[in-house]
């Protein structure tokens, strides 16, 4: 089958209040830690529409774009040189994800009543957060760091899951394998900021490492090494900022931090954790030297933090799991995930409708709704993917997980997850916003979505975004009465 040929557009829905520009509505694996220069490939948007809609044909016969993906570099290497005229006066970001730091988390606090997380509260009460920053369903890894960094929902920027199977080449999606580009649609951050002339590095995130001829990589990527002490990281940040490692020494004005300690912690221990105490702390100091290093250098005043988190975390006990295997033949499907949000394909001449009904026998063991791709909820936006949607679903209520038994002897008693409904309390993340390029007066955003903040960088650095689903509104209001 011809994969090139059967990708379809992504028509992505257009709402009144902001048509065209802004629409309304875990653990990645891996050893290398080399510093690389990114690759900026021709944009095939010929197949999506979101190219068509974002990029003038002016625009696209104009601009010569580069091809050659330079070596691995370290800090102090010579790199080709560029334009020299960019005005670097102008707002920078840092953008930072700790993964799995679910909302409620800026309130524990230690044994004397103090908060384990003072450097985010500051941060919030000097500049802007949401109550709750509200996740993509599912409320996964992957998924939410793409939408974060697209505006876009699963269904339109394709990464529907943290697994995903490709019917029509019997392939599969996986964080340990997640680099074929074919996955992945959208325009993130750094492609929409390349495109404005700004410069960019990733010190991490999810699919900054990927290549593709749809979108740009950052100018300088870090491959993912899961190890990498925060200092480390913190240090290559502002590196990246005061142009060290930079193509042409040219200082970076969009930079990308990811924070994994959390999410690990969470889902081996439980958010109830000490482990997860202990993470939320290392978090916090981790941002702390990152803001203090930041104050010390000549870009501190053009320079503006923005801290999010992809989704929240569950607590799960083993007494309430459910035994997949035990309750029906596994023969006929082919089921990249199972719990909390199930995703299954049917085989063997096997339909969807008799795969729906066999699996009723789950469902009856209660917790677990089983589902029709096409009855899921609305407001999921799943049933509008195009591409890699399993024809049956089926999602487990907080607290209840559905594994086979081989997995599920392998979890201790008490464990984390999370991709349960969006709208659940602990799923919730956070955003949290401060620097010259944002109010200082403490404000809250409700009715904030990981899909806002794609909007919401691109007006701090003042460059066009292309088209997602943001909501102009609630972008509008993180910046009311402050000069932009």
């Amino acid at each position: 089958m011809d994969i090139e040929q059967d990708e379809e557009d992504f028509p992505i829905p257009v709402e009144d209040d902001f048509p065209v520009r802004v629409e309304d509505d875990d653990v990645i694996e891996g050893e290398r830690s080399g510093l690389i220069t990114g690759r900026t490939r021709p944009g095939l948007w010929k197949r999506v529409i979101l190219y068509l809609i974002s990029v003038s044909a002016a625009f696209v016969v104009g601009t010569v774009i580069l091809r050659a993906i330079y070596p691995s570099i370290d800090a102090d290497a010579t790199v080709p040189a560029t334009d020299e005229s960019l005005d670097i006066s102008k707002a920078s970001v840092v953008l930072v994800s700790i993964d799995g730091f679910r909302w409620d988390y800026l309130d524990l606090k230690d044994d004397e009543g103090k908060p384990l997380a003072p450097t985010l509260r500051k941060l919030r009460e000097s500049g802007v957060s949401a109550t709750h920053m509200q996740p993509v369903m599912p409320s996964k890894t992957f998924p939410n760091h793409w939408s974060i960094v697209t505006g876009l929902y699963p269904a339109w920027h394709g990464i529907i899951d943290n697994n995903m199977y490709d019917v029509r080449d019997e392939t599969f999606f996986t964080v340990f394998d997640h680099k074929n580009p074919k996955w992945w649609f959208g325009d993130p951050l750094w492609s929409t900021a390349k495109r404005a002339g700004l410069t960019t590095a990733a010190a991490f995130w999810p699919g900054s490492e990927v290549v593709s001829d749809r979108f740009s990589t950052p100018d300088v990527y870090l491959d993912y090494d899961p190890e990498m002490k925060y200092e480390k990281r913190v240090n290559q940040v502002i590196n990246f900022l005061g142009g060290k490692g930079m193509p042409g020494d040219r200082e970076a004005r969009l930079v990308t931090l990811y924070l994994n300690y959390v999410d690990r912690n969470g889902h081996e221990h439980g958010p109830n954790s000490e482990q997860v105490r202990k993470a939320v702390q290392d978090a916090d100091a981790a941002l702390g030297e990152l803001i203090e290093k930041i104050h010390a250098q000549p870009f501190s005043n053009r320079t503006s933090v923005v801290v999010v988190s992809d989704h929240g975390m569950q607590e799960m006990k083993k007494a309430d799991a459910l035994v997949f295997d035990d309750l029906v033949s596994t023969d006929d499907f082919i089921s990249p995930a199972t719990s909390p949000l199930g995703q299954f394909f049917p085989t063997n001449g096997t339909s969807s409708s008799q795969l729906f009904q066999s699996l009723q026998a789950v469902q009856a063991a209660g917790g677990v709704q089983v589902m029709m791709v096409e009855d899921t909820p609305t407001n999921w936006h799943y049933k509008d993917a195009l591409l890699f949607r399993p024809p049956v679903v089926s999602l487990c209520k907080p607290g209840v997980s559905l594994f086979y038994k081989s997995i599920l002897d392998q979890k201790s008693d008490v464990w984390g997850d999370h991709g349960f409904a969006n709208d659940e309390q602990n799923m919730q993340a956070i955003f949290i916003a401060n620097g010259p390029g944002f109010p200082s007066d403490g404000r809250r955003i409700d009715n904030f979505k990981s899909v806002d903040v794609y909007a919401t960088i691109c007006k701090l650095l003042e460059i066009e975004p292309s088209p997602n689903n943001g909501t102009a509104k609630t972008v509008d209001n993180v910046f009311v009465n402050k000069k932009i």
